[in-house]
This record gives C-alpha cells, structure tokens and sequence, in this order.
C-alpha cells in the first residue's frame, strides 16, 4: 500500500508522523511525507519518501511572525498562513503520488486540503489528531485560556460556547477553503470545528485514552491509538557537551516552550530564575539564541536540540 503523509506545523506536529510512517514502512508500506522542507532531512534520514509543502522561507516567516502566540490573532495568521497556501499543493501532490486502489492518506489537523483530494480523487482519507483539545465536546472539554464556561458548566452552556468557536473558525477559514473548492467543483463547506475537519473514512487520536478518554459525542469513526513517541535520536547530531553536562550531576530540570516559539525570552528568563532559587540543575532547549539570557549560571546550559528519550 502506498500511504500519503500530509503532515502541517512545527517539529511538534511533524515528528509524530514521523513515527508513523516509519511503523507504517516497517510493515511493508511505501510512505510519503509531505511536509515543509524544514523538516526533508528528518524525513530522509528516516527513511520515508518526501514531497515539499511550501519552503523553508515560508516556514520561517511564519515562525517569527509574533502574532502566531497572540492570544486573539493566532488563529486568523495559523489558517490563512499555514493551511489555506497547502491546498492546491496537497492536491498536485496526490494526483501525482495517487495508484488508485492502492493508495491512502493521512493528515495532520491543518491539512484540509487532504479533504478535498479525497472528495475529487476518491483516495481514503484519515484524519489524525494530536490532542484531545481537537475534538468538540460537551462532555468534558478542555480548560481554555478566555473561554466563559470552564467544565463544570451545564452541557447546554458547553454547546453553546462550541457553537460560537465553531462560527469564528468558519469566518477565518471557510471563504479562502470554499472559493478553492468551488474552482475544483465542489460544494462550499460549513461547520468546519464540529465536523468537517473529521474525515468520514476514519480519525485517529494519536494519544492513549489515560490522556483524553473518548467523549459520547465524538465522532464514531475516532479510533484512539497511542502515542508515537519519535524523536530525531539518531538523525540529528547531539553535541558531546550534553552528555558531559548529563553525566556530571543530577538529572535537570528540562525547559522548552516548543520548537517553533521565537520568542521565548521571558519564559526562558523566568525558567532560570526558578532555577537559581531552587538550585536545581537545568537545560534551555531551543534554537532561537536570541530568547536566552545572555548570562547563564554554571549549573544551566542552552543546547537548540536534544532527543527527549535522552533526558527524560
């Protein structure tokens, strides 16, 4: 079988699928991965076919635009910037990748473009989902940062609030989606948040159940599988400074707001203070040099990149 990998975000979002799709050929499939050329040689190494989304500029850009962590403008510059510009290569790709009969997809959350070559291509489609913050429900739902009904609200208060969300996702989303779809001829979307971005043909929820048990209101077609747990161990190299910081003294407090974040100097400022008053040992992980102090106390050090498997 020939498995198509569309995979759209940061390390975070990338490396899981990774994971998969080295599972996947270790069964005897062929994979593909399309992601951003950030990531080809993760991808190559791994041994996984490639296909670019975009450019390593275009990742970049996004990366360092401030308003990707504002509280408010995060999600307009996510949808316009790193989703709706996939859609006609999605499409490209999977046309020129497509055996028909022999052929499935897979797609991170953001790669809607994924739906629409499933509906003109007629390929089985999974979507997967990393978190169970993706999924709508009234049950039990996610703590979020400025919503006015937290968990212990009346279910019907809890639908409401998702009614709402589900609204201000379609006007930041839908026009740029369905002017797409209508050129290829197909019919406008709606209510993306409660049902559309979940594929008919299947959706995984790449996490165990310990970590979001399924809701009765998630769709039927969830299946809940686990975490891949795949990091660049072996792929990447790993300065010697680390295991000599590792082995001379006991296990650091590990500091990291994401692979993406550019702007990470107060978090990174507030990870040593804690530090020094607890006089713990620590490590910073990020490859933004800027967002660190500039003066760092002996028992802290910066590296960009370090696989978790080696300390935690």
């Amino acid at each position: 079988m020939r498995v198509l990998i569309y995979a759209i975000g940061s390390a975070g979002d990338v490396h899981p699928f990774l994971g998969v799709g080295s599972a996947l050929q270790g069964r005897g499939h062929e994979v593909f991965v399309i992601t951003s050329p950030y990531f080809e040689q993760a991808v190559v190494k791994s041994g996984l076919g490639f296909r670019p989304l975009g450019t390593v500029e275009d990742f970049e850009r996004l990366q360092d635009d401030p308003n990707l962590w504002h509280p408010r403008k995060a999600l307009g510059v996510v949808l316009r910037k790193a989703a709706a510009p996939t859609y006609q290569p999605i499409l490209d790709i999977a046309r020129e990748l497509h055996q028909p009969g022999n052929t499935v997809m897979l797609g991170s959350s953001l790669a809607f473009g994924a739906r629409n070559a499933r509906e003109l291509l007629g390929i089985p489609f999974a979507s997967v989902h990393l978190a169970p913050a993706l999924f709508v429900s009234s049950f039990r739902q996610p703590e979020m940062h400025g919503a006015p009904f937290g968990q212990r609200a009346p279910r019907f208060l809890k639908s409401l609030q998702w009614s709402i969300a589900a609204k201000i996702v379609d006007r930041h989303l839908l026009p740029d989606l369905n002017r797409f779809r209508a050129a290829n001829g197909l019919p406008p979307v709606r209510d993306l948040l409660r049902d559309w971005w979940h594929s008919p043909d299947r959706v995984i929820a790449l996490f165990p159940d310990w970590f979001g048990p399924p809701q009765p209101d998630w769709p039927s077609q969830v299946r809940v599988t686990g975490f891949p747990l795949f990091d660049e161990k072996g792929i990447r190299e790993i300065p010697t400074e680390v295991a000599k910081f590792l082995d001379a003294g006991e296990p650091p407090i590990v500091f990291t707001p994401g692979s993406a974040m550019a702007h990470g100097q107060a978090f990174f400022r507030e990870a040593v203070k804690a530090l020094k008053r607890s006089g713990r040992r620590g490590i910073l992980l990020s490859r933004f040099t800027q967002t660190i102090p500039s003066s760092l106390p002996e028992h802290v050090r910066h590296f960009p990149y370090i696989p978790f498997r080696q300390v935690l």
